[in-house]
């Protein structure tokens, strides 16, 4: 009877770790490195954390070299406003001057989904002849691991 109870101790504590460990592995910060050779628009992350200000660093794969982008501030959002666990999403939004950039962040286990999505200004709004073209609104998605140390 002792190792029946024991055994069944065993099992769930299992689930719930196997559970927990899939949902949420850790915070959000640190450098993330895009290992999906399809979706390379983004080839790293990096999330930094100072006092109380979340930060997001991208680095854009532009003419086959990945280039630094400007730093832009990460709001932290919980599946809801009682969520002990706020670091497992963020939320940050670049405007420029050919279209809004919104970047939605979600830890899942031991990767990181960014789902970009890009809204394109009419292009009589756009300065010069810079995108002048009909570009259409879009959105992809690309999946990070956090790089060893």
């Amino acid at each position: 009877m002792i190792l029946r109870n024991m055994k069944a101790t065993i099992t769930a504590l299992t689930i719930l770790l196997l559970v927990t460990s899939n949902t949420y592995a850790g915070p959000l910060e640190g450098i993330w490195i895009n290992n999906d050779p399809d979706t390379r628009s983004i080839s790293k992350i990096e999330i930094t954390k100072e006092d109380k200000v979340y930060g997001l660093q991208l680095w854009s794969v532009i003419g086959g070299k990945s280039e630094l982008r400007a730093p832009i501030e990460l709001e932290m959002l919980g599946d809801s406003v009682d969520d002990p666990n706020p670091t497992k999403y963020g939320y940050a939004q670049q405007e420029l001057n050919w279209a809004t950039k919104r970047y939605v962040l979600k830890r899942n286990g031991d990767k990181l989904e960014l789902e970009i999505l890009t809204i394109f200004v009419p292009p009589s709004e756009r300065p010069g002849p810079f995108m002048a073209d009909d570009r259409v609104n879009f959105r992809n998605s690309e999946i990070f691991q956090l790089q060893e140390k």
